[in-house]
Formats: structure tokens, C-alpha cells, sequence
């Protein structure tokens, strides 16, 4: 069992111990940070290299637009794992990324520093503000 968090972290090693796997689901606790599909991608291609049988991967997520990687291949599944999709949490929910930051490396004043951040709104309505 993986959970898919800021990184990918192993929880169990392959197993259909139902104890076991509810135990494991059971030990994820809720955070705020940021997964990424590519990362979920790249551990099962790593993972296919030393169990060779079919795997089965069942993803639970909110399926955030912000959890896509920035190279769609990073995705890619190797042939031998099935993906199963389970939406979590109903409807899609507005979400807010920061694409970007220009800042200077260092501070000499404060007052006429000039940051820039672009931040990325998914399923949220069109908006553009300047904030000071």
C-alpha cells in the first residue's frame, strides 16, 4: 500500500492481508500538502521491477487538476498495472495553486521590493487582483 502525499511513501509491502491494509489506511492522517500524479507514476514504474506479477492500483483522491505533473509522461503506467480511480469528497471543490514566484534574492528596502506570484485558480471563477 502507497499514500500519496507530498511524496510517495510505502505503507505495506504488496499484500491482500485485509487487517493489514485497513490498519494501514487507517494510520493516514490528513494534511495540507501537495501530490502529484508523476510522482505516483514513477514509483510504480519502479515498483514493477521487482514484482512481476499484475498489479492492481486503486487511487482514492479529490483528483485536483493541481496533483497533475508537469510532464503528462511522468504519468504513464507500466502495462502491467490496471488503475482504478475513486473520486473522494463528491463534487469538484474550487482550487488555488501558486504557478509562480519572481522575488528579489535579497531585501536592501522593504518598501520597494516588487514580488510577483502567479497563482492559478482550478475550478474556481475568473478573477485578477493586485495586492500590495
Amino acid at each position: 500500500m502507497l499514500a500519496l502525499g507530498g511524496q510517495l511513501a510505502v505503507l505495506t509491502q504488496p499484500i491482500e492481508d485485509k487487517d493489514a491494509l485497513r490498519a494501514a489506511v487507517e494510520g493516514i492522517e490528513p494534511g495540507d500538502s501537495h501530490g502529484n500524479f508523476g510522482e505516483l507514476g514513477r514509483g510504480m514504474r519502479a515498483m514493477v521491477e521487482t514484482v512481476h506479477t499484475p498489479i492492481e492500483l486503486h487511487v482514492f483522491s479529490d483528483m485536483q487538476t493541481s496533483n497533475m505533473p508537469g510532464n503528462f509522461a511522468d504519468m504513464v503506467m507500466p502495462g502491467n498495472v490496471a488503475l482504478v480511480l475513486h473520486r473522494v469528497g463528491g463534487k469538484t471543490v474550487p482550487n488555488w495553486t501558486v504557478e509562480s514566484v519572481q522575488a528579489p534574492a535579497q531585501l536592501v528596502d522593504p518598501k520597494k521590493a516588487r514580488v510577483i506570484a502567479v497563482i492559478a485558480g482550478h475550478e474556481t471563477p475568473a478573477a485578477t487582483r493586485t495586492v500590495s
